[in-house]
């Protein structure tokens, strides 16, 4: 039943997105709430009562490994490919073989180590008690630095790191002794006339900064929610960061200014994930939504040409919730959550086809037939290319064919040996990629 239940989200999913997504059952029970891509194939997933579950060939198995402990791990970090943290509720592992083992490091603590940043291996930052605590011996002793107000916190070195009170973002640049305001961060991009409905039904306005309020008969009355309560708030250096209200803002001075380069949703994140200064992925949470579960995921990229595009991936049903991304190099990035109330993992193995409009011109003329296909599924490239690599994978992300050409412009896959079923076509060459859902009958 679940494997029909994944075709069939898998066939209204492709409708929906140019980058596959693909469901991977991890095989466990407790739900997981992050997931780490040490390299594109090793990649560890933590979870409830103490589920720590790790993969080394890209999600095909999952082995669980014994964490020793039943309390819910709800993050996990590798600041090297070997040493690791998973962390919680007074509760903080450590590995120091790529997650194949894990110890604790915090038996005694009543310390919830939720906000957390590293620096490297050795350095680490935390909060405990109200208080910014400090490890310079890799997480096995802690020192109080001082009381601390904020939360979210990222450390860029020893000295500079950031934090967030409410929608305030402060600047430490003495290891967190003190904290230095810097500003209030969603500006005046929320208000609209102090109300903004979108339909004579249902509405959101604001009576101040902080607050939403939602409207189900045109205003006459009002329900306050809290979805902004927080921000997504993420920095790759000193000086460039980003978050994401309803839209993508962007500083390059350090938080000083923040400039607000576009979006159209009016979302926030509950999970905020920065691959690079040009390219953001984000969990959506809609704000029609009041349970307040995620639909998908938001790509928020900069072209080349220094215009702002936004897409939504994996936007297909209600019964799904998405909890962390996290991508270990361009091409290959996973997602954990749950659907259906199965615990789930999505993997992105082809790519997200960031392409120009030069490119997405020529990945038109690449026609692929028959489709549905019984013996032979032809490529006809439109010219010729240098190299091409094309591979067949089915919606578990297993790989079924991969092959290379050289100075072709058509080429034949042989597909009477497979199984039916629906799979995903890539195409690579040295301009760019092509992926494209396949059914073989």
């Amino acid at each position: 039943m679940r494997t029909h239940l994944f075709l069939l989200l898998m066939i209204f999913s492709f409708t929906l997105s140019k980058a596959q997504w693909v469901e991977i059952d991890p095989g466990v029970d407790n739900a997981l709430y992050d997931i780490y891509a040490i390299t594109p194939d090793i990649v560890v997933a933590v979870g409830t009562n103490g589920t720590i579950i790790k993969t080394i060939d890209g999600g095909e198995t999952w082995q669980q490994k014994e964490s020793e402990t039943t309390k819910d791990l709800l993050r996990v970090e590798f600041p090297t490919p070997e040493v690791g943290y998973a962390f919680g509720y007074s509760v903080f592992l450590k590995s120091t073989n790529g997650g194949e083992t894990w110890f604790s490091l915090n038996e005694s603590s009543d310390c919830s180590f939720i906000d957390f940043s590293w620096v490297s291996e050795e350095l680490l930052f935390s909060k405990c008690n109200g208080y910014l605590i400090k490890s310079i011996d890799g997480g096995h002793t802690w020192t109080e630095v001082s009381p601390s107000i904020v939360e979210n916190l990222q450390f860029m070195n020893n000295d500079v790191g950031y934090g967030i009170n409410g929608l305030n973002l402060y600047r430490t640049v003495n290891g967190g002794e003190t904290w230095e305001f810097i500003k209030f961060l969603p500006d005046i991009h929320f208000i609209v006339d102090n109300s903004q409905f979108m339909n004579h039904v249902v509405g959101y306005g604001t009576y101040d900064y902080l607050n939403l309020f939602r409207s189900e008969n045109g205003g006459e009355s009002l329900e306050q929610n809290n979805f902004f309560s927080g921000i997504s708030l993420r920095f790759i250096d000193e000086n460039t960061g980003f978050y994401y209200e309803s839209g993508l803002w962007k500083t390059i001075d350090s938080g000083s200014n923040f400039e607000f380069i576009g979006g159209e949703f009016g979302e926030g994140f509950s999970f905020f994930y920065v691959e690079n200064e040009n390219r953001t992925w984000g969990i959506l949470h809609p704000l029609l939504d009041g349970d307040g579960s995620s639909r998908g995921v938001v790509k928020s990229e900069i072209l080349d040409d220094g215009t702002y595009a936004e897409e939504v991936y994996l936007e297909y049903d209600p019964n799904t919730h998405m909890f962390s991304i996290h991508f270990a190099e361009e091409n290959t990035g996973y997602i954990v959550g749950y659907s259906h109330g199965n615990p789930t993992i999505w993997k992105n193995s082809t790519g997200i086809n960031t392409m120009s409009t030069a490119e997405q011109v020529e990945t038109a003329k690449i026609k692929v037939y028959p489709n549905p296909a019984s013996d032979i599924l032809n490529i006809d490239l439109g010219k010729t290319f240098t190299e091409i690599k094309v591979s067949l994978s089915d919606v578990s992300g297993k790989q079924f064919i991969s092959e290379t050409h050289k100075q072709k412009d058509k080429l034949s896959i042989h597909t009477q040996t497979l199984p039916k079923g629906v799979y995903v076509l890539s195409i690579q060459t040295n301009q760019h990629n092509f992926n494209k859902k396949i059914i073989i009958n």
